[in-house]
């Protein structure tokens, strides 16, 4: 393993209204840096004050009838023994319509539910050209109803370039739900809507990455790259989703297909049935879900058999760890956050944390946690960060094809 991290290796500093930095000294002092930071009911300040106003009641109004994966959680931490307990190998998605979670979500506030309920991140829509999409529901419902421009970061994060926004929402009525310890590969700011959420941070370090086996390279920037990912040139080591979101872009993909194919097979198209099983199992591979081969050869129905099991496995599947999740202890000297309604994180990449959430402390429970974070393309992996962009050029190129592709479509509907 190879580490060439420059950034901070100091805790998140604090802000409040009357502190807050101007996005230029933000900029020096965080992204380029490469430290934490922590903004103390700054919305308003952040002109992030809108997002106030989602609640699962708004989220159900707009995007009700979209489908959406939750996260469903059975044991507690003291129950399965792992203080990283609620990572995905101990909990199984299921793929729902948004009001359906919504009724789980009242369930679980009324505490009639032993379950815990998660609306983590979702698969991305594709474009015409394959480009996955910034947000998808309930998120791009809720960018339109508060018409936030989803090709411009907020403000205080200066020009870097969005990946991806995400809504999380999850039960909060009788038990707090544990993250895992894992990292992103990109930068984050996360906005607390609702509850109560406690952060483990720590950065990328080589004392800490060295005995895991499949890190191959730490970047200057902490971009982590494992083994198991797309070989890097000097060029490839500053694109950031090479290997990590190429998975997501192959499974949309075959779930556009799949859709084609099943309306095939239900008009009696004997080929398209082959087509099918070929799909299923790519999906099923790319899930970590493996193969379904325990059918009898005698059964006439044998390929319509086993294509309803995989479509099994698909709605409701085990999860199992990605490689940014990490199995070793917490190190010692970690620094531990804890943030209220109305309080914002800024933790770059590459950056270990474990979130444990829960109902807000010493204020009315209602039997939800929520969350809105934005994901940028960190600055540069090779270590250049004083260019006033931020950013890899590369992504700044690709936001305006994107954005000439999104008006594109526009003008053809």
């Amino acid at each position: 393993m190879s580490c060439s991290y420059k950034g901070s290796l100091e805790g998140p500093l604090t802000y409040t209204k009357k502190t807050m930095p101007s996005p230029e000294t933000f900029h020096a002092s965080h992204i380029i840096a490469r430290r934490p930071c922590i903004l103390r009911d700054c919305l308003d300040e952040l002109e992030l004050n809108l997002l106030a106003e989602i609640t699962p009641d708004l989220c159900n109004k707009l995007a009700g009838e979209s489908d959406v994966e939750i996260s469903i959680s059975f044991a507690t931490p003291t129950q399965s023994g792992n203080p990283n307990s609620f990572k995905p190998s101990d909990s199984e998605l299921k793929t729902m319509q948004f009001s359906e979670f919504h009724d789980l979500l009242s369930s679980g506030s009324s505490g009639t539910s032993s379950n815990s309920y998660y609306l983590t991140t979702q698969h991305l829509p594709l474009s015409s050209s394959g480009r996955p999409a910034l947000s998808s529901a309930p998120c791009t419902e809720l960018l339109s109803h508060f018409n936030m421009n989803p090709y411009v970061a907020p403000p205080i994060l200066s020009d870097l370039i969005p990946v991806n926004y995400n809504l999380w929402l999850g039960t909060a009525a009788t038990k707090q739900t544990n993250s895992g310890l894992h990292h992103d590969y990109h930068d984050n700011l996360y906005v607390l809507l609702e509850g109560h959420k406690e952060f483990v941070v720590f950065p990328p370090t080589a004392s800490y990455c060295q005995d895991i086996d499949k890190i191959k390279k730490i970047h200057a920037n902490g971009r982590i790259v494992y083994k198991e990912q797309v070989e890097e040139d000097a060029w490839l080591g500053e694109i950031d989703e090479q290997g990590v979101r190429e998975g997501v872009r192959r499974l949309n993909e075959l779930e556009k297909k799949r859709e084609e194919i099943e309306r095939r097979v239900g008009e009696g198209d004997e080929e398209a049935e082959d087509e099918l099983d070929e799909i299923l199992d790519e999906m099923l591979e790319l899930e970590g879900g493996g193969g379904v081969d325990e059918f009898s050869e005698d059964d006439e129905d044998d390929d319509n058999n086993k294509n309803k099991s995989k479509r099994a496995k698909l709605e409701e599947k085990p999860r199992t760890d990605p490689p940014n999740f990490s199995t070793k202890p917490i190190p010692k000297d970690a620094f531990e956050i804890e943030l209220q309604a109305g309080d914002c994180l800024f933790l770059p990449a590459g950056w270990f944390h474990r979130v444990t959430s829960g109902a807000a402390e010493g204020k009315v429970n209602k039997g939800y946690h929520a969350a809105f974070n934005f994901w940028l393309h960190p600055p540069a992996s090779d270590g250049s960060f004083g260019k006033s962009e931020g950013s890899n050029p590369f992504w700044r190129e690709e936001m305006a094809a994107r954005m000439k592709e999104d008006n594109e479509d526009e003008d053809e509907d």
